[in-house]
C-alpha cells in the first residue's frame, strides 16, 4: 500500500476563465432584461429579480424571505444574517411600496406556450402568488424531491442562464450577456445609489457591505450615469459659471448681455 504523502494539500486548479463582474445594466437595460424575464420567464424569478433589486439584497436572502418578513404596513423588510452579516430590518422605500402592494394582493399571471412534441403548442398559466401562512416562502419549491422547501439560488442561476440567450435588445451599447447574472439587480441598486449622490456610508449600509475596497468594485456607473451626476451638481454648475461667466441661457444676466 502507497505512503500517503506529508505536507501541504495541493492546490486547487484555477478555473477555466473568470467570471468577473456582473453586469449593472445600466441605463434602460435594466427594465428591458426585467421585461424580458416577464415575457419569457418564469414569474417567480421576475418578482425575486425585482426584490432583489429593491431591497439590494443578494438573490439567496431574497429566496430566504418569508411572507412575515416583509411588512407593507411598517414600511420593513426582515433580512436574515448571511456571510456574517447580522440580520437587519431594512426600509421600505416609499415610492415602490405601491409595486410591493400590488404583487402581495394581485400577484403575477402570465399566460404561456410550448412545444409538446406530438400535440403541438400546449398553453398554461404560469403564476406567482403570496404565501397565505405567514411561515410560508415567497419562493417555495415545486419539487417533491428538492432538499429545500424554497428555490435555490442554483435554480435561479440555471434560468437566467437560459434567458440571456435569447436577450437581444435594440440599443446603442447591448452588455455582454454572459455577464448578467442574479448579482445583476444588487448591482444595479448600488449603482443607482452612486448616481443618485446617496453617500456612501449609507449606500454600504444598504448593500451590507462593511469593506470600502469592496465597496468599490460595485457599481461601476456608465459615462452617461457620470455625466448626469455632473450635470446635476449645482455647485460645480456655479464654480464653472464664475469661471468662464456662463450662468445659462435663460438668465437675467445673459438676456441683458445678448
Amino acid at each position: 500500500m502507497a505512503k500517503r504523502k506529508r505536507g501541504r494539500p495541493p492546490k486547487r486548479k484555477p478555473p477555466k476563465f473568470h467570471l468577473g463582474q456582473a453586469s449593472s445594466l445600466p441605463g434602460s437595460l435594466w427594465g428591458l432584461w426585467l421585461n424580458h424575464i416577464l415575457k419569457h420567464g418564469p414569474t417567480w424569478l421576475y418578482v425575486a429579480t425585482f426584490l432583489s433589486h429593491a431591497f439590494c439584497c443578494r438573490i439567496t436572502e431574497v429566496l430566504r424571505l418569508r411572507a412575515r418578513d416583509i411588512s407593507i404596513k411598517d414600511k420593513a423588510v426582515h433580512v436574515s444574517s448571511m456571510k456574517r452579516a447580522k440580520a437587519v430590518d431594512k426600509r421600505l422605500l416609499r415610492v415602490l411600496l405601491p409595486k410591493l402592494t400590488s404583487l402581495k394582493h394581485k400577484g403575477v399571471r402570465r399566460k404561456r406556450q410550448r412545444n409538446a412534441g406530438a400535440r403541438g403548442l400546449v398553453s398554461w398559466t404560469d403564476a406567482w402568488s403570496w404565501p397565505e401562512k405567514p411561515s410560508g416562502y415567497l419562493f417555495p419549491s415545486d419539487r417533491q424531491d428538492a432538499k429545500e422547501a424554497r428555490r435555490t439560488k442554483d435554480t435561479a442561476c440555471k434560468a437566467i442562464g437560459r434567458l440571456r440567450e435569447t436577450f437581444a435588445p435594440k440599443c446603442k451599447d447591448p452588455p455582454v450577456t454572459r455577464t448578467i447574472r442574479t448579482h445583476s439587480a444588487r448591482h444595479r441598486m448600488i449603482s443607482d445609489l452612486k448616481a443618485s449622490d446617496i453617500p456612501d456610508t449609507i449606500s454600504m449600509r444598504m448593500a451590507r457591505i462593511n469593506d470600502t475596497k469592496t465597496f468599490a468594485k460595485y457599481g461601476q456607473l456608465s459615462d452617461q450615469q457620470v455625466g448626469n451626476v455632473l450635470d446635476r451638481s449645482a455647485k460645480l454648475r456655479k464654480t464653472l459659471g464664475e469661471i468662464y461667466g456662463v450662468y445659462g441661457t435663460t438668465t437675467k444676466r445673459n438676456k441683458r448681455n445678448s
